[in-house]
């Protein structure tokens, strides 16, 4: 999954930058730069995962 494929979610779902970011306990700038290409296995389970209790949280 690349940064882009991310992003393109965070626009589906209407999720800000900043409400992942402080959903991973990480600064907006730390994900902008995780967001940059390739996703590391790990950072992409991370975003994977906080998108879901994100979008669980809103329902």
């Amino acid at each position: 999954m690349t940064g882009e494929d991310v992003k393109k979610l965070l626009r589906d779902k209407q999720i800000c930058q900043w409400r992942l970011a402080q959903e991973l306990n990480i600064g907006e700038s730390t994900l902008v730069r995780w967001l940059r290409g390739s996703l590391s296995v790990e950072h992409e389970k991370s975003i994977l995962k906080a998108m879901e209790r994100l979008i669980a949280n809103e329902e």
